[in-house]
C-alpha cells in the first residue's frame, strides 16, 4: 500500500480524537501509520526536500485541513483535540471518508482558507 494522502489521513485522525480528550501530535505520527500498517521504510521516507518525512507532512496537511473546517481545535502547541463539529461528523454514518468538497461544505471559514491556496 502506498502511504496515504493527506486525505486518506484525515478521517482516522478525526476518529482517533473522538474520546474527546487532548491528544499529541507526537501520538498522532504514532498511531496513524500504524493504522495504515505502513513500513517503517514508509514511515522514514523522505519529502524531496528532505527536511521531513513525507507520512508527518501528510499528517500536518490533514491536521491544517481538519483545524480550518472547525472539525478540531488546538488548545495549545501541538495539542489537538475534537470540537462538537468533529463529533457530529462521525456520528453521520454515511460519512467514511473526508475530502475537500466535504470540509468545504461544512464551513464557510473553510473555504476561505481553501480559496486562498489555489
Amino acid at each position: 500500500m502506498p502511504i496515504p494522502t493527506y486525505e486518506q489521513f484525515m478521517y482516522p485522525f478525526l476518529d482517533y480524537l473522538k474520546d474527546e480528550n487532548e491528544h499529541t501530535l507526537k501520538e498522532l505520527y504514532e498511531i496513524l501509520p500504524q493504522h495504515f500498517n505502513l513500513s517503517e521504510e514508509q514511515v522514514e521516507e523522505l519529502l524531496p526536500s528532505g527536511n521531513q518525512t513525507v507520512v508527518v507532512n501528510r499528517i500536518g496537511w490533514a491536521r491544517t485541513y481538519l483545524k480550518n473546517a472547525g472539525l478540531i481545535s488546538s488548545p495549545k502547541r501541538a495539542v489537538i483535540k475534537i470540537t462538537p463539529e468533529g463529533l457530529k461528523l462521525l456520528q453521520d454514518s454515511s460519512v467514511k471518508e473526508i475530502i475537500q468538497a466535504l470540509l468545504c461544505s461544512l464551513r464557510s471559514l473553510f473555504i476561505c482558507f481553501f480559496s486562498a491556496e489555489h
